[in-house]
């Protein structure tokens, strides 16, 4: 039986589904998004800005730094000529010998006497005055001459490819849950029908033991259609079609007790299945599914293993024109839900999926939950089938009609 939640969402359920057109859009655009920053993941400029990361940010980088803001004038050795030169206009015979030169009568016997200190006087003049000292002293009194450094050139470039838009909402979506979905879900089957025929290497038309045991197809002795082996099968225009039509047909039927024995039938139908290409235990499975016709052909999407049971329909609708999603796991015991009207689903898409863990099974259709579930869930890898046919006779103007199938994706956590 539903429990309360599942029957609360069923209640609201078609007020509040989304547009399958919208969900795959959205999805394009996030996959779009999603591509986009793995691609800048790899780019030139985020190796860049890593390595200039790893540079600025080093103990050596902001020693260097640090160093050439300590390399003020005061620790040249022009400084220290300078000060020798201040030095030597405090003293008493260079004060004398200045003061006479500008007379124009310096004693001739002083200078003579002090040749050496006059001659010091005279150089470091000359060098205080030079333009080599006075651009060197410019240069050191500075307080931003490290503006002219590789380092702070560095520096300035990797602050400003951290402040271009692109870098930022890269960082930003790198510390988000935007694209979890992407990150933690790796996809493992996937088929769009693009090809103008079907896929054999992932699908075969007939029930995996019919084609393991007798290489030939089957139907189930409820059936009233025959599963013709591929030729109800139809793709075109990207959309496989399993097609339910009144014809003439031959065919094996299988029966519990008395196993396979030939059958007439009066209509034929067709199944995909990928018993023989894909089997996975937990993950998401789903498909974007459009109804053409519900009541009186069942149509399914379900998954066994090597056994019919345990079974899981993702969805099958019934002669009570009813959507069952149903988990049978033994004899006896199945939880069942069945209270999504079928025709509320024809003549549109509809993604159908089934999220399958250790503890639960959750049903959504178009990303919206519509069932939960937490007995009976299935231990072994399963594969899926895709099936159309009758189990009551349909009425004369029901058929043709098709269940016609876009895509179908599995995923399973990395």
């Amino acid at each position: 039986m539903a429990n309360l939640k599942t029957s609360f969402v069923i209640k609201s359920f078609f007020g509040r589904i989304p547009a399958t057109s919208k969900i795959e859009a959205d999805e394009a655009s996030l996959k779009k998004e999603y591509e986009e920053f793995l691609a800048f993941g790899e780019s030139d400029d985020l190796k860049k800005i890593n390595e200039l990361e790893k540079e600025v940010n080093s103990p050596e980088f902001k020693k260097r730094l640090e160093a050439i803001k300590a390399d003020t004038f005061e620790k040249t050795k022009e400084y220290k000529k300078l000060q020798a030169y201040n030095v030597l206009l405090k003293n008493k015979l260079i004060k004398k010998y200045l003061k006479n030169k500008e007379r124009g009568s310096i004693d001739e016997a002083d200078k003579i006497r002090n040749d050496d200190l006059y001659k010091r006087y005279e150089d470091l003049h000359a060098y205080v005055n030079s333009d080599e000292f006075l651009a060197i002293k410019a240069e050191k009194e500075d307080k931003e001459r490290y503006k002219q450094s590789d380092e702070y050139k560095l520096q300035q470039e990797y602050n400003e490819m951290l402040a271009r838009d692109d870098v930022k909402k890269y960082f930003s979506l790198l510390k988000s849950n935007k694209f979890d979905e992407f990150k933690n879900w790796e996809m493992t089957f996937f088929d769009d029908f693009n090809s103008s025929q079907l896929d054999t290497d992932k699908w075969i038309t007939n029930y995996y033991w019919g084609k393991a045991l007798l290489d030939d197809g089957y139907s189930l002795a409820t059936d009233k259609h025959f599963n013709s082996d591929g030729k109800n099968i139809e793709i075109k225009n990207s959309i496989c079609k399993i097609i339910t039509r009144e014809e003439k047909a031959e065919g094996k039927t299988w029966h519990p007790r008395i196993g396979f024995f030939p059958k007439q039938f009066s209509y034929t139908s067709g199944l995909i299945s990928t018993g023989e290409s894909f089997r996975q235990k937990h993950g998401r499975f789903q498909a974007k599914v459009k109804l053409n016709q519900a009541n009186p052909v069942t149509h399914a999407f379900w998954m066994v293993s090597e056994k019919m049971l345990p079974e899981i329909d993702i969805f099958k609708t019934d002669v009570k024109n009813r959507i069952s999603m149903t988990n049978f796991w033994s004899d006896g015991n199945k939880s069942k839900l069945s209270k999504l009207k079928a025709g509320k689903f024809v003549h549109d898409f509809y993604i159908f999926t089934l999220e399958w863990t250790e503890k639960s099974l959750v049903w959504k259709i178009n990303d919206v939950v519509v069932r939960e579930e937490s007995q009976g869930i299935p231990n072994e890898p399963m594969y899926m089938i895709f099936s159309s046919g009758l189990q009551v006779e349909p009425h004369a103007a029901s058929l043709p009609t098709a269940m016609e199938i876009d895509w179908v994706r599995c995923y399973k956590k990395k």
